[in-house]
């Protein structure tokens, strides 16, 4: 052995001698054939290399010092629960480190009672925290830490034990954490994120959720986050509706009066139909007209009476209690006829209106200008108004080229009587009950046409004429108008004394991403022009859409080409979104490529029927939008927007 000479050889032992360990050791490898396959596996051989080493005495000496150092770490350990690693006794064991088997094995014991001793210590702290409801993320790392050092099974088995009780502890806290902020979400009305997360048990399970491990912690936070999704998703629809109690409409939580439209009795009036000067005093053509326009003159009476005379004369009261006695009455002006899908952001902006309209019928004071892109739907938020309400709509077109005279009165010739004036359609809705008048596109309006509604729009609530006539609105009018964005090139800026007047709402387009949603709100609209998605009731459909789109499994089961369908109405939104943006930012100067191309609900509407008429979606946008462009550039700029949005897609 001192030569490592071959002295021969065993069967299933080879020639070669690996390693001698310190404690005389041989290491050698072996030769074995299983199932024709060849093995070397390392051998290792016992010596008594060691007694050359070290005599006998001197041996027996070296172990039983071991053994007493191994007795009095024992008791140390049992009495002293600090770390015991640090313990003097074991310090000194491990200087007694000598290649001696008996030793080592001394030693090995000794770093198995530390290693359960660090268990046992890792185990009773683990206990307490649980008890004191204070374990964290942190306080499991001990337990990491310590399954990475050379261990038995069963000590493995043990810190596996101490594990699943934590994170067991972990699980339950959490499941407590998440029913209290998933009950809290529940019982609320909330439109935003934010409101959701100012709630104290949404902020305490974050705040739990950071003390747990990642991969709970990940779990706790998506699950949370599908409880806020799921909840935005609902109270939309819970807090967006509209309905319907005797005598009143609800826009979400507006309430707003609906309109009695009883027939109406028309009231008569002394009119002066034509001025006579003679013998320097001035007389006057009486007439008696009623609100609808219709005129009579006295018949057994003169007509011709002196100007301030006429008024006092007694056969005129006579003749207008007798033509009021008649009872003459008119069908109210029917309400527009309507259709609409009931979308959280349009109730969202009836509601908007509905508030704004109430104050205005309150204090008799004011105008309501919406403001918005063309296409947005404006003037179709003010028809189903008055659809839903009840009332009548008057529309009054406004342009820069109008006049005084064009909005209040003309001048008309008949045969029988002559030269009349004939009132416009804006003062016979100043009369109107419960009438809206809409001033279409108001800001187009002449500074000095304008001023003159001034008292329209203030306390005053009247406009006066030319010929000294004062016509006040009926107490149940609404006036309102409409505006594209003042920001916009070429859009004139609404004069500061209506704005004054005013109260000016914002028409946006419905919204398309909203607290890392997709909102669905357009396609709901668009749906009804795809046979596939048109007989899907509204919450049937948003289920659908928050499946497909935002991965968020409300329940029902849809069929493929369904999912197809609302995939591609939401490529059709991620386009139109893009483009408005790009239209705003350059009518609003913040960007020099000219796109003036508007996107409106009406074009995506367009697109949605057209589905399966081309042979793609690109093809589709390209025929139906770029095409409209009114340069080859813009063209060119609108065709980059299409494509890069469904390669992103893709």
């Amino acid at each position: 052995l001192q030569n490592l000479s071959i002295i021969g050889s065993i069967e299933g032992i080879g020639y070669s001698v690996l390693r001698i360990s310190q404690d005389g050791t041989i290491y050698t490898s072996g030769f074995e054939k299983i199932d024709e396959k060849t093995t070397y596996p390392i051998i290792a051989l016992s010596t008594n290399l060691l007694d050359f080493a070290y005599g006998k005495e001197r041996l027996n000496h070296i172990v039983k010092n071991a053994q007493q150092a191994l007795k009095a770490f024992k008791q140390k350990l049992k009495s002293e629960p600090q770390e015991p690693t640090q313990l003097e006794e074991y310090k000194k064991l491990l200087s007694l480190d000598l290649p001696i088997r008996e030793v080592r094995q001394l030693l090995l014991e000794a770093k198995t009672l530390v290693q359960d001793a660090r268990i046992a210590q890792v185990r009773k702290k683990i206990d307490f925290l649980i008890n004191s409801n204070a374990l964290r993320a942190e306080d499991i790392s001990m337990i990491s830490a310590l399954e990475k050092e050379p261990l038995s099974e069963e000590q493995l088995s043990s810190l596996k034990a101490i594990r699943e009780n934590a994170i067991s502890h972990l699980l339950n806290k959490l499941e407590q954490k998440l029913s209290e902020a998933k009950s809290a979400i529940n019982s609320g009305d909330f439109s935003e994120q934010r409101q959701i997360e100012a709630l104290e048990e949404v902020k305490s399970l974050r705040e739990f959720a950071q003390t747990l491990p990642k991969e709970l912690r990940q779990d706790s936070l998506k699950e949370l986050q599908k409880a806020i999704q799921e909840r935005l998703i609902n109270s939309r629809f819970e807090r967006y509706r509209i309905k319907k109690e005797e005598g009143l409409i609800y826009f979400g939580q507006e309430a707003v009066k609906r309109l009695d439209r009883a027939q109406e009795k028309l009231k008569w009036k002394l009119s002066f139909q034509e001025q006579i000067l003679i013998s320097d005093k001035t007389y006057v053509k009486i007439a008696f007209e009623r609100q609808d326009g219709k005129i009579v003159e006295p018949r057994r009476y003169p007509n011709l009476l002196q100007l301030s005379e006429a008024p006092k004369a007694r056969f005129v009261k006579s003749y207008l209690r007798h033509l009021n006695g008649l009872m003459g009455q008119r069908a109210a002006p029917p309400a527009p006829k309507i259709s609409f899908v009931e979308t959280p952001w349009f109730v969202f902006n009836l509601e908007r209106f509905a508030k704004l309209a109430n104050e205005q019928l309150e204090y008799k004071d004011g105008v309501i200008i919406l403001e918005g892109d063309a296409g947005v739907g404006k003037n179709f938020l003010i028809e189903v108004f008055c659809y839903l309400t009840n009332r009548p709509l008057f529309i009054i077109p406004c342009s820069g080229k109008m006049e005084r005279e064009d909005i209040t009165f003309l001048y008309e010739f008949d045969p029988k009587r002559g030269t009349r004036r004939v009132y416009s359609e804006l003062i016979r809705a100043l009369s109107t009950k419960g009438a809206v008048i809409y001033f279409d596109e108001i800001n187009t309006l002449a500074h000095s046409v304008i001023k003159m509604f001034n008292p329209l729009f203030d306390y005053r609530r009247s406009i006066s004429l030319s010929t000294g006539e004062v016509f006040y609105a009926h107490p149940e009018v609404i006036l309102t108008g409409g505006m594209n964005p003042q920001n916009y090139l070429g859009v004139s800026e609404l004069p500061q004394d209506v704005k004054s007047r005013a109260d000016i709402m914002f028409v946006d387009y419905p919204p398309f991403e909203s607290d890392g949603l997709y909102i669905p709100d357009e396609a709901m609209i668009m749906r009804l022009n795809v046979p596939e998605l048109m007989n899907l009731k509204n919450e049937e459909f948003v289920k659908l859409w928050h499946s497909r789109i935002n991965n968020i499994n409300l329940g029902s089961n849809f069929t493929k080409e369904q999912e197809n369908r609302v995939y591609e109405l939401f490529a059709i939104l991620k386009v139109a979104s893009a483009l408005r943006k790009a239209h705003r930012a350059y009518q609003s100067q913040q960007s020099e490529e000219p796109v003036q191309v508007i996107f409106s609900i009406r074009d995506s509407m367009r697109c949605a029927r057209r589905l399966g008429k081309f042979k793609d979606l690109r093809t589709l946008l390209y025929e139906t939008i770029s095409s409209k462009a009114s340069s080859p550039l813009e063209r060119e700029i609108i065709k980059n927007i299409i494509d890069s949005e469904l390669n992103e897609l893709s």
